[in-house]
């Protein structure tokens, strides 16, 4: 987990060089941690020019962004495992897709993620001295699913991960009420960057959807990819404040005292 004390960006750029260049440095084969300064600068730039560049406006009120969001990037390139950094391009290939996650995945229309497509491209090629065309790395997805030993990898492309997801709804299907789901692109897309979210600490997403779209599915079948238990309310028409604290309280003492990780899946009604 990387907290966020109360400091100024050139003070947090400071830090996040030295946790980056710590983590990196410790398969000193790879010489990647003389790469940490260029990412975290590439990484600093882009969140300024971002918070500049995308303001929030009554329709867009959750453009909001801080340095927390800066501390998530760095949160998300420390979940992969050395072994799978083979080289810079791959470190490059895994902070383009934390970066994604981070920023790109906020934006409402396909205009605001094209601007900031070609924003992260330009700070690619000037701090990281890399061309790529933007096809190379705008559906990247990166997630622990498709092997069975959990490590944080780059994925295949989404109709090779069909069958495995696959064996995921089935195994899900055994123990709960039965999921009847077809995997297409956007689909694994959304569910990879939901189990991403569930599998970091203090992780929280909210989902945007018109109904029927498959959201809570989708939550609920990655919820289970992490190992997690998923919590819902249920509505009655007698449902209260006092019953509301009860099952509240009947969800931390499963998650702190029975130590079973817990999703709270609720829905805006």
């Amino acid at each position: 987990m990387v907290w966020v004390p109360d400091l100024s960006e050139a003070s947090m750029r400071t830090i996040f060089t030295a946790i980056l260049e710590g983590f990196l440095g410790q398969n000193e084969s790879s010489g990647l941690n003389i790469v940490a300064e260029p990412v975290i600068k590439a990484s600093v730039d882009l969140y300024q020019q971002t918070r500049e560049d995308f303001l929030p406006t009554p329709a867009k009120c959750h453009y909001t962004f801080n340095l927390r969001d800066l501390s998530k990037v760095v949160q998300g390139i420390l979940m992969i495992s050395l072994q799978n950094l083979e080289d810079k391009a791959s470190l490059v290939h895994l902070w383009i897709h934390e970066t994604y996650r981070v920023f790109r995945d906020r934006l409402v229309d396909q205009a605001d993620r094209d601007r900031y497509s070609q924003l992260a491209h330009e700070k690619l090629e000037h701090y990281l001295d890399m061309e790529w065309v933007l096809k190379d790395y705008e559906n990247l997805l990166f997630g622990d699913y498709e092997s069975a030993d959990k490590q944080y990898v780059k994925l295949a492309e989404a109709t090779a991960l069909i069958p495995r997801l696959d064996q995921q709804l089935e195994v899900y299907n055994v123990d709960n009420a039965p999921m009847n789901l077809v995997f297409f692109e956007d689909c694994i897309q959304h569910l990879t960057r939901i189990a991403r979210v569930l599998r970091q600490q203090r992780g929280n997403a909210m989902l945007v959807g018109v109904g029927g779209s498959g959201r809570r599915s989708m939550a609920r079948l990655a919820a289970h990819m992490n190992e997690m238990k998923t919590f819902s309310i249920e509505i009655t028409k007698s449902y209260r404040e006092k019953e509301f604290h009860e099952d509240i309280r009947g969800l931390l003492r499963s998650a702190a005292i029975d130590n079973l990780p817990q999703v709270f899946l609720f829905s805006d009604t």
